[in-house]
This record gives structure tokens, sequence and C-alpha cells, in this order.
């Protein structure tokens, strides 16, 4: 967990102590900005979410460098979306998958994403965030 909210950091921290969590060692926080994150263990995965595609952006762009093709970031852009999407489009990152999740009456996209080779690449309105119940919903709603 990255934020630049020393408010944001007690709270996971108490939720987390709070949980049923057990391997706590396997759970990063970082109290800092995501771009200056340094990633230093094997295989990563990474969640973005919470902000915009322009700060999800700047956040994958200085990820970029110290991601392997096995490597997955995970996002969830709040707004901006198509203009991260096109950025994704022409990115060395490739689609996995990606969903419509919704929660407290908000619809969120959800990118899984990696660098490997012969994925296919992000599309720029999203082919699957439409399908399924929740995106049969979000395609009414927008």
């Amino acid at each position: 967990m990255v934020d630049p909210s020393l408010e944001v950091i007690k709270s996971l921290n108490n939720k987390l102590t709070a949980s049923y969590i057990t391997r706590r060692d396997l759970i990063e926080i970082h109290y800092k900005k995501g771009q200056e994150v340094v990633l230093d263990f094997e295989k990563k995965v990474v969640f973005i979410a919470g902000m915009g595609g322009k700060e999800i952006q700047e956040i994958m762009k200085s990820l970029l460098p110290q991601l392997s093709p096995a490597d997955r970031v995970v996002i969830s852009p709040h707004r901006n979306i198509l203009e991260l999407r096109k950025y994704l489009n022409g990115s060395e990152f490739k689609l996995i998958d990606e969903v419509t999740i919704i929660e407290d009456g908000q619809y969120y996209q959800v990118l899984c994403l990696e660098t490997a080779a012969g994925l296919p690449q992000v599309s720029l309105y999203g082919d699957k965030v439409w399908q399924g119940l929740v995106g049969e919903e979000y395609r009414q709603h927008q």
C-alpha cells in the first residue's frame, strides 16, 4: 500500500491489524507518492486504485522499468479513464482481463495488465467492461 496521506496509512494499518490476514510480511505499506515507489521483490502484483487516470498513468510510467514481463499491474481508475486507456493502448502494458464492478452505486473499470509479449493491446473503449450483468448495467448508466 502506498499513499501520501499519513491518515490513510494509519487507517490501513489499523484495519490490517484487526483483519484475518496472518501474513503481514507479504504486504508492504509506504507513506509516499506512488511515483516514488521502488519495487524490491521478485514476483510482483501491483494494485493501483482510488485515483484518476492521469495519476495512475504517471505511477505506471515510473513502475515500468521495474517490472518483468510476468509481473502484474491491476488498476481501477476513478476518472479520466479514456485518457488512461489511450496511453495504455500505445504502451508496453498488455491486457490480461478487464471487468466492471459496482460499489456503493459507483461503477469502476478494473484492468489486469502485464508487459508480456503475445497479449492483446488495451482497447480504447474497453471491450470486456460492457459484458456481464454489471457491464450491462454500466452501459445503461453511461
